[in-house]
């Protein structure tokens, strides 16, 4: 385990965060992960922080999909559209 922003985080989930997003882009699926890793690089975020950024987006969207027992793409896209804002709440030192 490391810790990022004071929470221990599982070297293996974050590498398998960044590969679930890289394959999203990759394949353009869902279009709303590459139209805002556009608008991030864009606003003049760099590259690995727009991963960082997608893919906590991602995972709060599996969080919220397993404790709601909804497993909809409606919450990863609203997630997606609110970056980078709610990524600088959660993350002030970022």
């Amino acid at each position: 385990m490391h810790v990022v922003d004071d929470q221990a985080i599982d070297p293996t989930l974050h590498l398998t965060i960044h590969e679930i997003v890289a394959k999203q882009l990759w394949d353009d699926d869902p279009p709303e992960v590459w139209q805002t890793a556009n608008r991030l690089l864009e606003a003049g975020y760099e590259r690995h922080e727009i991963l960082h950024m997608l893919g906590w987006a991602f995972a709060t969207n599996v969080r919220a999909a397993f404790e709601e027992n909804d497993p909809g793409d409606s919450g990863y896209v609203r997630a997606l559209a609110l970056l980078p804002t709610t990524w600088e709440q959660q993350h002030p030192s970022a």
